[in-house]
C-alpha cells in the first residue's frame, strides 16, 4: 500500500512539474478566438489565419487542426507564430499548438471555431440604392468571384415580381450591363453554378430603385486624399491607417464612404459619417501589397450622389519587430548572466540565448539581425537568416554585461533592384 501511494505521489509531482514547466513557456493562442464563427467568402473560402504568442526557447511550433469528431485533420510544423491554412467551409474544427524547444513538446489547450457555409457578395447596384435615371439607362451589375464556378445566373425582377433579366454569365466574368426602365424598384440575385459535385451557391437578394425622371448633374463629392494611385506604408502589422478626405457638398446630411478590394472587387468597408473626412483601418498584410478602390456618396434630399473611384496601395517597406517586445525584461538565468566573468568562469560558461521574431517583408531574400550594447553602441551579435525568426547567443562579459540593456533591429535584404530596408530599433534588458 505504501509503495502504491509513493508511486501515486511521484506521478502527481511529475504531472505538476510538467504543468508548471509548460506554463512557464508562456505559449498562448491568439486567433481565432475560442468558439469563433468565421464566414467563408468565395474569394478566400476556408482561409483561416492562426496565430499565437512566441516562446523564447522554442525552435519550432506544431499546429494541429482537428475535425468535429476530434480526428486530426492536418498538421504543420513551422518556425513562425502565424500561419494561414485552407479548410473546407461549413464545418466545425478545434486546434492547438505545441512549442518545441528541443527534446520535448509543450502543448497549449484546444480552441474551437466554426467555418460558415460558402457565400459570396453582390457589389453594385448597392442594396437599397437610389439610382438617377439617365438616357440610356444602363445598370452595371457586379459581384465577387466564386471559386470552381462553371457559370453565373443573374436574375432581375421588377416590383410586380416579373422577370425582366435572366442571363447566364461566363465563369470568367463577374459583371454585366443591362438597360432597365426608370421609375421602378428592382430586386436582383446571382446564383453561382459550381462544378460537379459542388452545389450551387446563392447570393443574397438585393433591391435598388431607379428614379422616375432624369435629373441634371448631381452634387457628387470630389475625392482629395489619398490621391489616386497613392502608395501608403503600413504603420504596424495588420494596421493600415488611412485618412480619407473629400470635398464638402452643400446640403448634404451625411456621406457614405466605401472601400473595395481591388483584387476581386469585394466591399471591404462601408461607413456613414457626417463630415467630409474619415480615418479608417484597412488590412495591411506585411507579405502582400494590397490595393484598394474607394468612393464617396453625398446624401442630399434622400438621394445618394456618388463620386468616381480612386485607388491606393498599402505596402510594407520595412520589417516590423515582434519579440522580444520593446522595453521588455528578458530573464536568461543565473548561469548565463554570470557568463565568462562569473565565479565559475574556469568552466565552460553558459551563453545568453534569445529568440528574435519579426514580420515578413515583400521581396525579401534574407534578413540580418543586429544586436547592440545600448550603453556603448558596440555590436554584440549579428546573424543572417531566410526565416522571420532567429535564435542568437553570446557570452556576457564587461562589454556585454548582465544585467544590461541592448538594442536590436532587422534589415530585410530585398531582391534586385530593391534596396535593403531596416526596421525600427527596439530595446530589451537581460537579467538573471
Amino acid at each position: 500500500m505504501q509503495k502504491t501511494m509513493r508511486a501515486f505521489s511521484l506521478a502527481v509531482v511529475t504531472v505538476l512539474v510538467l504543468a508548471a514547466c509548460e506554463q512557464s513557456l508562456g505559449l498562448r493562442l491568439l486567433a481565432p478566438e475560442d468558439n469563433a464563427v468565421i464566414s467563408c467568402s468565395s474569394v478566400d473560402a476556408g482561409l483561416v489565419r492562426f496565430s499565437w504568442t512566441p516562446v523564447a526557447a522554442a525552435q519550432s511550433y506544431t499546429i494541429v487542426v482537428y475535425d468535429a469528431n476530434g480526428n486530426q485533420f492536418l498538421t504543420r510544423t513551422i518556425t513562425e507564430t502565424t500561419i494561414e491554412l485552407q479548410l473546407p467551409c461549413g464545418a466545425s474544427y478545434s486546434w492547438q499548438v505545441a512549442a518545441n524547444p528541443g527534446g520535448a513538446s509543450y502543448w497549449s489547450g484546444r480552441r474551437r471555431f466554426t467555418l460558415g457555409p460558402e457565400t459570396f457578395s453582390l457589389i453594385t447596384p448597392r442594396n437599397g440604392e437610389v439610382i438617377q435615371c439617365t438616357t440610356p439607362n444602363k445598370i452595371r451589375f457586379t459581384w465577387t468571384v466564386v471559386r470552381d464556378v462553371s457559370a453565373y445566373n443573374l436574375t432581375v425582377r421588377n416590383s410586380r415580381r416579373e422577370l425582366v433579366v435572366s442571363e447566364r454569365v461566363a465563369p470568367d466574368q463577374n459583371e454585366v450591363e443591362f438597360t432597365l426602365a426608370c421609375g421602378e424598384t428592382y430586386t436582383w440575385q446571382v446564383i453561382a453554378i459550381k462544378n460537379f459535385p459542388n452545389p450551387p451557391v446563392e447570393s443574397p437578394v438585393w433591391t435598388f430603385t431607379i428614379t422616375a425622371a432624369p435629373v441634371g448633374p448631381g452634387p457628387a463629392p470630389q475625392l482629395l486624399s489619398p490621391p489616386d494611385g497613392a502608395n501608403l506604408e503600413c504603420q504596424a502589422p495588420d494596421n493600415g491607417r488611412v485618412n480619407f478626405d473629400w470635398t464638402d457638398v452643400a446640403n448634404a446630411t451625411n456621406y457614405t464612404l466605401e472601400v473595395y478590394r481591388a483584387s476581386d472587387g469585394s466591399l471591404f468597408l462601408s461607413r456613414t459619417v457626417t463630415t467630409s473626412q474619415s480615418t479608417e483601418t484597412v488590412v495591411c498584410r506585411p507579405e502582400l501589397a494590397l490595393s484598394y478602390r474607394w468612393r464617396v456618396a453625398a446624401h442630399v434630399g434622400g438621394q445618394a450622389f456618388w463620386s468616381g473611384f480612386s485607388t491606393f496601395t498599402v505596402t510594407v517597406e520595412k520589417p516590423f519587430l515582434v519579440s522580444p517586445p520593446n522595453g521588455s525584461i528578458v530573464a536568461v538565468g543565473a548561469a548565463a548572466c554570470a557568463g565568462s566573468d562569473g565565479p565559475d568562469s574556469d568552466t565552460d560558461p553558459d551563453p545568453v540565448t534569445i529568440q528574435f521574431t519579426w514580420t515578413v517583408v515583400l521581396n525579401a531574400t534574407s534578413y540580418r539581425v543586429d544586436v547592440f550594447n545600448d550603453a556603448t553602441n558596440a555590436l554584440v551579435a549579428s546573424t543572417v537568416t531566410g526565416a522571420t525568426s532567429a535564435t542568437i547567443s553570446w557570452l556576457t562579459d564587461a562589454s556585454r554585461p548582465c544585467p544590461g540593456t541592448y538594442r536590436w533591429r532587422v534589415t530585410a535584404i530585398k531582391s534586385f533592384p530593391n534596396p535593403p530596408v531596416t526596421s525600427d530599433t527596439w530595446s530589451f534588458t537581460i537579467v538573471p
